[in-house]
């Protein structure tokens, strides 16, 4: 069991302190709203298009030269804690991030993240441990902010961090809607998804990055796995509480397995990232057991999602998604529907794994249409460092 150890007490988020600055930035917040959204647990009124531009508030050049002088504290939603996935942790920093540096916000005092709160993944203090970030993720600076008083510090309130995390200039790890208003557009096309991974990769490469003790055991793992020169396709099967977006079913899947391994090279591996118990069950009636590998991860079916259950060792299901995720960021091909585990493999190959050629198929992709507005208008159809999709899985010759 996972027993709390005695340590400091959690710091308050600012709003509710204040003690430090919290940075308002949404433009209606709107309780009677909010309860038309059954998607978050929130009072607050979520959309695409629901932060403030800077001339919208109020003596903003003042107060972005004030909060250039402090340390962005990044923080978690907490009305999120009872349904938030693993990806979502780092999507917050990696949004507040960029909505802060976008905005001129930070300055010579460097951001920080804490997120000391107890949530699926993570219990406050739990093995020593009292910050889930710095627990499987390196610390984005070098600031010690044991040492730091409340008015050094400054937060995006929690309306503000929601909002930015669905906002049509965020990175998404996939399409989702707000209560009456989606992020409209060509949203889920190649072209979208091109997009996103092109504005998440320059906050990664800056300052996302694994425990180097999780990426040497994620290496060493994939060694053991797979023989040295073997070609290697990871699919991801994302079943069990998948509600966002449709559940792709394993059939799907089946004819570019089989295309894949049909040639006759006995090199070429599957490596099957999945949750769900059943999808593992359905795809080994079709692969050899010599050519299927997968991690002996936890694992549920429809509507019993392990991660979600607090019960089970919240450290082994971190350690699943992330082996998961490292393992696929290897692979030279990934399939795989919407979801945050596999775009975060994507976003991991071009963080430690750029020099070796990567093809990604989107198996959930939106038809293009040249009357779709775009969410990125500077971003060309293919765009160079980003992983080309792929319509033919076996080569031509």
């Amino acid at each position: 069991s996972e027993k709390t150890q005695d340590c400091d007490a959690i710091n308050p988020i600012c709003e509710r302190s204040d003690a430090c600055f919290a940075l308002d930035l949404v433009r209606e917040t709107s309780p009677e709203r909010a309860k038309l959204d059954h998607h978050h647990h929130s009072n607050v009124y979520i959309a695409s298009d629901n932060i403030k531009d800077p001339e919208e508030v109020p003596n903003f050049s003042e107060t972005a030269r004030m909060l250039r002088g402090k340390h962005l504290r990044i923080r978690s939603v907490l009305a999120w804690m009872d349904n938030a996935g693993f990806y979502t942790y780092p999507l917050l920093v990696i949004n507040q991030l960029r909505f802060a540096e976008k905005l001129g916000l930070i300055g010579s005092k460097k951001p920080f993240v804490y997120m000391p709160e107890t949530h699926h993944y993570f219990t406050h203090c739990s093995k020593g441990a009292p910050n889930f970030w710095e627990k499987w993720f390196e610390p984005i600076s070098s600031v010690d902010y044991k040492d730091l008083a409340d008015n050094q510090i400054w937060e995006f309130n929690q309306a503000t961090i929601q909002n930015m995390h669905h906002d049509w200039e965020a990175v998404h790890a996939y399409p989702y809607d707000t209560a009456d208003l989606y992020v409209k557009g060509d949203v889920g096309t190649q072209q979208w998804v091109e997009c996103m991974r092109k504005r998440a990769e320059p906050t990664i490469q800056r300052y996302i990055a694994v425990k180097q003790d999780v990426m040497n055991q994620a290496q060493w793992r994939y060694s053991k796995l797979f023989p040295s020169g073997s070609e290697v396709m990871a699919i991801h099967l994302r079943g069990t509480d998948k509600w966002i977006t449709n559940i792709v079913q394993t059939s799907s899947y089946i004819d570019v397995v089989e295309k894949y391994l049909g040639v006759e090279n006995k090199n070429r591996y599957i490596f099957l990232a999945t949750e769900d118990s059943r999808m593992l069950e359905e795809i080994r009636r079709y692969v050899d057991s010599e050519r299927l590998i997968y991690h002996p991860a936890m694992r549920g079916t429809t509507g019993d999602n392990p991660f979600y259950n607090d019960t089970l060792s919240k450290d082994q299901k971190c350690w699943d998604v992330l082996f998961d995720t490292l393992t696929m960021s290897m692979a030279g091909k990934i399939v795989k529907p919407w979801s945050a585990v596999s775009e975060f493999a994507v976003y991991f190959h071009n963080k430690y794994f750029h020099d070796q050629s990567l093809v990604v198929r989107d198996m959930q992709l939106a038809p293009m249409n040249s009357s779709k507005v775009s969410n990125c208008p500077d971003v060309r159809k293919h765009v160079s460092g980003i992983p080309r999709p792929f319509e033919e899985i076996t080569p031509t010759s």
